[in-house]
């Protein structure tokens, strides 16, 4: 199995790395892939439009990826996030990724042709990250994913404070 792309929403950012419609195997494929899976990309950031990161292939290279964001953000209703999802974006005209032309790079490994192998590392990180949180993909293209009701029967952990929660009140 793979370590990319195994989920719909990871897959569509696969895709920019690993396109379907190639002629010819990518020679660089095999070394993003082993710089991604051993973690090699690092100081990632992401935001509505653009991810930058550092990848360690024995110096640090710096990559910047830019893409358009959605004009109008879809209202997304269900805070799962199903894969279907990803299908019935881009039926409506609003793909989670964008389209290869759209994705501008760069790298200082001054590579001619913008898809050098730090490139399509962050690529794979990117889907990686994606698979494990859908709503990555949305805020990347700046949509906000629905919110998950509050359960009032429930305390959140994050409300919790440790040094106090097994202390017993003063008095």
């Amino acid at each position: 199995m793979s370590d990319f792309g195994t989920t719909a929403w990871g897959r569509v950012w696969l895709r920019l790395a690993e396109p379907v419609s190639v002629t010819r195997p990518d020679p660089q494929l095999p070394r993003a892939r082993s710089l991604a899976r051993r973690d090699r990309v690092r100081e990632m950031t992401t935001g509505p439009g653009r991810i930058t990161a550092v990848v360690d292939d024995g110096g640090d290279h710096r990559v910047e990826l830019h893409f358009p964001v959605w004009s109008r953000p879809p209202r997304i209703a269900d805070p799962e996030l199903p894969d279907e999802l990803v299908e019935t974006l881009a039926g409506e005209g609003t793909p989670v990724a964008p389209g290869a032309g759209d994705l501008a790079t760069e790298c200082d490994c001054r590579a001619r042709d913008g898809r050098c192998r730090h490139v399509l590392a962050v690529l794979m990180e990117t889907a990686r990250r994606a698979d494990e949180t859908p709503s990555l993909a949305l805020a990347l293209r700046g949509a906000e994913p629905a919110r998950t009701a509050v359960d009032r029967d429930r305390i959140p952990i994050t409300d919790l404070d440790p040094e106090t929660f097994w202390s017993l009140p003063p008095g």
